[in-house]
């Protein structure tokens, strides 16, 4: 486990000037609060330095009960960030990959692997808050293995109607929303539809009742999530 650590850390680690980050105290929080939520943290990559926002990745590993990958910013909830209507709140990002993503080997650090890890980083580095249903588009394709031309946020448990949120001892609220990547389709969709349910009921292909009752399972979710990342992926095509 040191030897994969050390490698993750190479592969995604940067050296920059350090940022602001959480205490120790808060990383811990965070930590149960993802261990609690999503499952054992096997792999913690850390950012040896850093520019403004200090970004770490907790990696939870494919295991018994849900067969893909979790991964969990840990610092961009060390910064309060302001969003549309000058609402200003604290959020960290999680990101669901297929348990045959290569995420932690030596291959980890090709773009066709590394890709949407980097994207999850540099987005997570934007100073900026970007809610639930919101969408940030990154214009055109993000590279030539995927079809990803925007970012989807939703909450990123099976009640889209809530919200995941920790309360840390600080004081300090910390909000986990999942960055779903979509195309251009998925883009105007958003644009014609109205409410926040309808938009992720569209995109991801749900029963707009069940997303509204809460009788999706989890595993249902994020199957129709991790179903949609690979609609976008343009390997082998």
């Amino acid at each position: 486990m040191q030897l994969l650590m050390k490698l993750f850390n190479k592969i995604f680690g940067k050296r920059e000037k350090q940022g602001k980050q959480y205490s120790q105290e808060e990383l811990e929080e965070i930590t149960d609060f993802i261990e609690k939520n999503y499952g054992a943290v096997d792999l913690v990559g850390h950012e040896v330095e850093s520019g403004d926002i200090h970004i770490d990745l907790a990696v939870i590993f494919p295991h018994d009960g849900a067969n893909y990958y979790t991964i969990c910013t840990m610092g961009r909830g060390a910064h309060k960030l302001e969003g549309l209507g000058g609402i200003k709140a604290r959020q960290e990002f999680v990101l669901f990959l297929p348990a045959y993503w290569n995420v932690a080997n030596e291959s980890g650090n090709k773009e066709e692997n590394w890709w949407p890890i980097r994207l999850l980083k540099s987005v997570s580095r934007i100073d900026e808050y970007y809610g639930p249903f919101e969408i940030l588009d990154l214009e055109k394709n993000y590279n030539d293995f995927t079809k990803t031309s925007a970012l989807f946020f939703t909450p990123s448990l099976t009640d889209f109607c809530g919200s995941t949120e920790v309360r840390l001892a600080s004081g300090k609220r910390v909000e986990f929303l999942q960055m779903i990547p979509i195309d251009a389709n998925d883009v105007e969709k958003w644009d014609n539809n109205e409410t926040s349910i309808e938009r992720a009921a569209q995109i991801l292909n749900i029963s707009q009742k069940e997303l509204e009752d809460g009788t999706v399972s989890r595993d249902v979710l994020i199957s129709r999530v991790l179903a949609h990342f690979e609609q976008l992926n343009l390997e082998n095509k």
